[in-house]
């Protein structure tokens, strides 16, 4: 994920289940650097399982990002993001 490099402009960016696979010290530049590949309308989302464990990861992309969407799925047992 960190070597990838976009080549056009995309509507969604999505992480399923996978940002936390992205080592801490690189995940705000990662999606700093897919977030400018969006198109005027695009959006990134993350969904994060066992969000009580995952906290930090939700809680540095709150204070980077512009969240739109920000809620519990499945009963709180994963939780999605939706920013610009």
């Amino acid at each position: 994920m960190l070597t990838f490099q976009c080549q056009q402009q995309y509507d969604v960016v999505l992480f399923s289940e996978s940002l936390y696979y992205v080592p801490g010290r690189h995940r705000a530049a990662l999606l700093h650097s897919l977030r400018a590949n969006l198109t005027d309308t695009g959006r990134v989302i993350v969904t994060i399982a066992e969000p009580k464990r995952y906290a930090a990861i939700l809680k540095a992309i709150r204070l980077a990002f512009d969240v739109e969407v920000d809620r519990a799925l499945d009963s709180g047992e994963r939780h999605v993001l939706v920013f610009r």
